[in-house]
């Protein structure tokens, strides 16, 4: 497979709705955090989450026979990886990579300032850490990438920044009054040519009879506002005609300025940490310094903006 195209960023993938269905009965359906789910596409869907993925897949015309996904709603650091078979890599340190990463954004508070960050192959501190693009979390949006790429989430926003200076690099970053200010709702999912090795199939489940039988337990205003949300059963992606293909705005050069805009001085460097052990790292740092491109802090600190940094 070409493991060099770019990053594709899509919006209005899911409408608002159906991401806040999505949301709701991912919420409830006992995917928790991180626990990563394969789903076998020669048999019918046995989730909401499965029928979503599989009706984005087609309307990509990706065959695909196998999907590993997983949930996350909080805006959380994740360390620079590429994603691979876990298991075979644990027993036989190999590498085995999925076709295309994707993420899926369900809900974005509005003090998440964390892209997706994702670096192509062909860097010159190291291959795999090339040219970045960065995608900010927005409602209904979908990502896709070649399953090698690096990737990312800074949180807080200027933790790959040195901190002496991180506060006048941002300038105004929103600050949130509540909780859900943070929430970053994602579907993070791979797409595999054969099934990776031990990752669980989901049991079928009905969200709705999960969602009464909290109501029984526990009640109260939140498992009301959950019923609300559900009560329009939507899984189904929007035809792909109705897709808007983002264009990224592309800053070319990979030096720093010496100023910003504002006059403020900006990073010539950036510290990114690495997920892993020695071998995962493939390297003996637990992190990698890459040069700042201009405009990397505006990219980092963007609302919805896609950029894409090339050389």
């Amino acid at each position: 497979m070409s493991l060099m195209a770019p990053p594709i960023v899509w919006d209005n993938v899911f409408s608002p709705s159906a991401c806040a269905y999505l949301h709701a009965t991912s919420s409830i359906g006992g995917l928790g955090d991180e626990l990563h789910t394969a789903f076998d596409r020669s048999l019918p869907p046995r989730t909401p989450l499965e029928s979503a993925l599989h009706s984005v897949l087609l309307e990509l015309d990706d065959p695909s026979p196998v999907v590993e996904y997983w949930w996350r709603d909080e805006w959380q650091h994740v360390e620079a990886h590429c994603d691979v078979d876990e298991e075979l890599f644990e027993q036989e340190g190999r590498w085995s990579f999925p076709t295309n990463g994707h993420v899926l954004y369900l809900r974005a508070g509005s003090a998440v300032r964390g892209p997706t960050c994702v670096w192509a192959r062909g860097g010159a501190v190291r291959e795999d850490f090339g040219p970045l693009t960065t995608v900010p979390a927005r409602v209904g949006r979908l990502l896709r990438f070649p399953g090698d790429c690096m990737h990312a989430v800074p949180e807080p926003t200027d933790v790959w920044l040195d901190d002496d200076d991180s506060d006048e690099w941002l300038g105004d970053v929103p600050e949130g009054d509540d909780e859900d200010d943070y929430v970053r709702s994602v579907v993070l999912f791979n797409t595999w040519q054969a099934m990776p090795l031990d990752v669980p199939v989901a049991p079928a489940t009905d969200p709705i009879e999960s969602v009464r039988q909290l109501a029984e337990d526990f009640g109260g205003s939140v498992i009301e506002d959950v019923i609300a949300s559900m009560a329009s059963p939507d899984d189904q992606c929007l035809p792909s005609s109705q897709w808007a293909r983002v264009s990224p705005a592309v800053v070319k050069g990979s030096g720093t300025a010496d100023r910003s805009g504002s006059g403020a001085s900006v990073p010539r460097s950036y510290y990114v940490a690495l997920l892993g052990e020695r071998l995962r790292r493939r390297q003996d740092d637990e992190e990698i310094e890459l040069a700042a491109p201009s405009g990397l802090v505006e990219a980092l600190i963007a609302e919805r903006t896609v950029t894409s940094f090339v050389d």
